[in-house]
């Protein structure tokens, strides 16, 4: 019998194509691939240095692009000093600029460093919220504790008291009425620690946010709220019920009315007050939940001389008693120059190198930056800039490494 060699019969068309549309789809994937990190990276955080605004273990989708920053842009860069490891920090001044951090500020050129509304909102610290607090001590020594166990309502006359859920806060005037300190010492950069937990500053914090709402007060009786700077009144706010609407007003430090409004509808939205970077500016919401506001009133304000101390006096005035439905505190960033090695911008002003750039981190206490390496130069540090949040879960989505530019 004649033995040959058997030929390999050809695949059926059908698998054949299929084998031809893997070999082209693989080839897409890894052109993806190649592309993807070719025009990005990944970058995962550590440490608190920029927090809030960003998190330990956040990971972030990096475009590549070592262009230079715009102020008070966001940006992934390698570090300077002993240990040179991938950042991310807040561009803040450029060459041929001089910096110098001086009572929580940055000074550029000696002025303060002008930002944008947007600009302050994505920085600013939670310092005060009602689902925080714990009810402490008993008769009329009751307080309100926040984190830290430190007194953040201190009833002064008359007693406050909180709903279960954290929902409410009410004040009951006594013979004399209701007076509240918030906090019961001075507002500090309190910080979040390396190991997530906050831990109390040790530098007074002058520039605020305060939110509130009043969900209930009888006729005729009032909320004034004052913000009290070295023991003198800054400014203050009166919201005075009368009939079915509410008189508002605004004073000076000295008494004077800078503004005042009477509303002929009930206070059924949200009230806030920004008090940052020396400027008083009165806000109203145009919805329940505060996604939209409108500006009512803005007003420079006087630099106080020095900062002994910066605190809330909320007096409840003709009535027994008012309830809020919420009472919000937020502070502004606050660059600390207490740091014992930080040595750049911190003791005397320092002038930036012409193509560098001078970055600091928004949790200030806890961050390296240029106050400890100084400035470094923008085409052989800059990485690029944090386009997308991929985890945690919470923070998933789009990330505008400079606030001015988002929609």
């Amino acid at each position: 019998m004649k033995r040959g060699l058997t030929s390999q019969r050809p695949p059926p068309p059908r698998l054949r194509s299929w084998f031809t549309r893997g070999r082209i789809l693989m080839a897409i994937v890894l052109l993806l691939i190649v592309v993807l990190l070719s025009l990005f990276q990944l970058h995962v955080l550590e440490g608190v240095s920029m927090a809030p605004a960003f998190a330990d273990g956040q990971w972030l989708l990096v475009r590549r692009d070592s262009s230079p920053p715009q102020r008070y842009e966001a940006i992934v860069m390698r570090s300077s000093g002993s240990e040179v490891k991938t950042v991310i920090k807040r561009a803040i001044a450029f060459g041929g600029e001089s910096i110098l951090i001086r009572d929580g500020d940055a000074l550029i050129d000696g002025k303060p460093m002008l930002r944008s509304d947007r600009q302050i909102r994505s920085t600013l610290v939670p310092y005060l919220r009602l689902a925080d607090l714990d009810l402490r001590g008993r008769g009329r020594r009751r307080s309100l504790v926040g984190r830290n166990d430190l007194e953040m309502v201190l009833p002064l006359k008359g007693r406050c008291e909180l709903s279960a859920g954290g929902d409410f806060l009410k004040f009951e005037a006594g013979d004399d009425g209701a007076v509240a300190r918030i906090p019961a010492m001075s507002f500090k950069d309190d910080h979040l620690s390396p190991k997530g937990r906050w831990r109390p500053g040790t530098e007074i914090v002058q520039d605020i946010v305060l939110t509130l709402k009043i969900y209930e007060v009888d006729y005729g009786g009032s909320l004034e709220l004052a913000q009290i700077l070295d023991g003198k009144a800054a400014w203050s706010l009166a919201l005075e019920r009368r009939h079915s609407g509410w008189h508002l007003s605004l004073r000076d430090e000295n008494g004077a009315l800078f503004y005042e409004v009477l509303r002929d509808h009930s206070l059924e939205n949200l009230i806030r007050v920004h008090a940052i970077d020396q400027t008083l500016r009165l806000e109203a919401a145009l919805d329940a939940k505060g996604r939209e506001w409108s500006e009512l009133f803005r007003q420079e304000l006087s630099r106080p001389s020095s900062r002994r101390e910066s605190w809330l006096r909320l007096s409840v005035v003709g009535a027994p008693r008012l309830i809020l439905a919420r009472l919000e505190i937020d502070r502004d960033i606050h660059y600390t120059s207490q740091q014992t090695d930080a040595a750049y911008g911190v003791r005397a002003s320092f002038e930036v190198p012409r193509g560098q750039v001078f970055v600091l981190g928004d949790n200030s206490p806890e961050s390296r930056d240029s106050r400890h390496w100084g400035a470094l130069e923008i085409a052989e540090n800059v990485v690029g800039r944090p386009v997308f949040s991929i985890w945690p879960r919470e923070r998933w989505g789009r990330v505008t490494s400079n606030p001015e530019n988002s929609r």
